[in-house]
């Protein structure tokens, strides 16, 4: 049956090239016509190739190829998921650190591995918490002591006060120096307050060159 239709399709003038379906599967063929000088009768020359023959060998290499790709690609994604966890488990670390830390407690600090820039980075992250923490430190003994410094001018006048015999000329006047004299220290120390505030601003202090001798 081929060689039926190969012979229909042939042309006796030109090549002819066609796909034909048969038994055997897609056949690709080229027919050219053949002449001997001398002999009248027309030759024909065919060249055919088996597709579905030749593209098995393609195909069975292009599916071992997606084979080979998608299981590359599945342990590309592993070893990604690993190292990109491995990266930001230092994050993780120092979002939970900072979600623990708080006014009242500051001692969260993130453990520091390896020496790239994420473990750069926890090092400058503690030393923050440890600058804070003594800094609210500092801010809470300062709180108790002006609380102590202002209660107890506030107890000597109140307790004086109390006791004032208010006909008696000299407790009076004693009362009142001691109540001037305690309420000098609140206003000396709200001076010193307002001073220790000053002392946070970047020019309070100008380094110039002095004379140690003067």
């Amino acid at each position: 049956s081929l060689v039926k239709r190969l012979v229909v399709a042939a042309s006796a003038t030109s090549v002819v090239r066609g796909t034909a379906k048969s038994s055997i599967g897609t056949v690709r063929y080229v027919i050219i016509p053949v002449n001997v000088h001398g002999d009248d009768k027309l030759g024909l020359y065919v060249a055919a190739v088996n597709l579905d023959a030749v593209l098995a060998d393609v195909a069975q290499s292009f599916q071992g190829f997606l084979f080979v790709a998608l299981l590359a690609l599945i342990l590309i994604g592993l070893v990604a998921w690993f190292v990109a966890g491995r990266l930001l488990r230092p994050i993780r670390l120092l979002r939970d650190a900072a979600a623990a830390n708080s006014a009242t407690d500051l001692s969260a600090r993130i453990p520091v591995t390896g020496n790239d820039d994420i473990s750069e980075l926890t090092v400058t992250i503690n030393g923050m918490f440890e600058r804070l923490e003594d800094s609210f430190a500092s801010q809470r003994r300062l709180i108790d002591d002006v609380r102590h410094e202002v209660k107890t001018p506030i107890t000597i006048v109140r307790g004086n006060l109390e006791l004032l015999d208010s006909s008696d000329k000299a407790d009076v006047d004693a009362v009142r120096s001691v109540a001037l004299d305690e309420l000098g220290r609140m206003s000396s120390m709200g001076s010193e307050l307002s001073l220790l505030a000053e002392t946070r601003t970047p020019d309070f202090v100008e380094l110039a060159p002095v004379d140690v001798g003067d």
